[in-house]
């Protein structure tokens, strides 16, 4: 609940996605991103007031599902354009089974 608004105050100031802009906005004396943590409040709150764990858990496995393969795809991609600020460490680092994680997410998403 504390990382997800300075990940959202980070992608606003970025101005990434337009409509995100009024999210970069942090408190001056501990640079804390007060929008972020009330629209994090109503999020957790609309999924609280649900109140059924069986009707919750297939909406954030289908976020981390996302998530797990936009990464992979991501990863992919750069390989893919040689892009010279991407240099993986990982030693057994695979472009193909990135794109494999990618398409593993996407048939998971839909079983």
């Amino acid at each position: 609940l504390v990382g997800a608004p300075r990940i959202l105050m980070s992608v606003a100031q970025d101005d990434l996605i337009p409509a995100l802009a009024p999210f970069g906005v942090y408190r001056q004396s501990d640079k804390s991103p007060v929008r972020g943590y009330f629209l994090t409040y109503f999020v957790s709150g609309c999924c609280i007031l649900i109140g059924s764990l069986n009707a919750i858990a297939p909406l954030i496995s289908m976020f981390f599902m996302i998530t797990y393969g936009l990464i992979n795809l991501s990863t992919f991609a750069l390989e893919m354009s040689k892009s010279p600020s991407w240099r993986p460490k990982f030693t057994y680092f695979n472009k193909w089974v990135s794109f494999f994680g990618f398409l593993m997410c996407l048939v998971i998403m839909f079983l």
